[in-house]
């Protein structure tokens, strides 16, 4: 088992914590549970993955499950380039370090209770991103009217976020770029 490297249980109906034994797979890039009723902290599950598999995972699928708690720390999964979290029970603020997780190319934490305020420092060195739903949460864009992100969004689903900062004004005028986001095909969903 040393050398599995993606591991696809979605849609089981499996229910209770995610195993400790996960995060002994060092070769791991892939840990997909989503559809199914997993629960537990997020914090533990990180802190199982993060023994020996923290350098080698790429992406981690918990949506629509039962996993709870605050977002934790998640920068020490440093490979990470997929992060499904959608539908689950996740409250508190947003990602602690984001900023740190700079080979994410995916990010849905749609559908859950965060929040918090998300400004130009929180998405700095996200250049590789290309996905983002943050939707149906408390979050808040403060985003200057001159920033220009380092990314290059194909699909961003932000409703039901609120936006501050000298970008607010533009929202529902201009085009995606006047609130940060660049000026090419995306398929955007901007708040309600």
């Amino acid at each position: 088992m040393a050398a599995l490297q993606r591991i696809n249980l979605r849609g089981n109906n499996l229910e209770g914590g995610i195993p400790k034994f996960l995060g002994n797979i060092c070769n791991l890039k892939e840990l997909d549970l989503r559809d199914n009723k997993l629960s537990g902290s997020l914090g533990v599950v990180v802190k199982n993955l993060s023994r020996c598999a923290k350098d080698s995972l790429e992406a981690l699928v918990l949506a629509r499950n039962r996993v709870t708690r605050v977002l934790p720390d998640l920068s020490i999964l440093s490979s990470l380039r997929k992060l499904s979290l959608s539908r689950n029970q996740l409250k508190g603020p947003l990602l602690v370090n984001i900023e740190k997780m700079s080979q994410l190319e995916l990010l849905d934490v749609s559908s859950n209770s965060l929040h918090g305020v998300i400004s130009e420092v929180h998405l700095f060195n996200l250049t590789k991103l290309k996905e983002l739903s943050k939707s149906f949460n408390s979050l808040s864009f403060n985003l200057s009217s001159d920033w220009i992100p380092l990314f290059h969004l194909d699909y961003i689903d932000i409703r039901s976020c609120t936006f501050g900062g000298s970008s607010s004004g533009h929202l529902h005028n201009n085009s995606p770029h006047s609130v940060g986001f660049p000026e090419y095909e995306v398929a955007l969903k901007l708040c309600n």
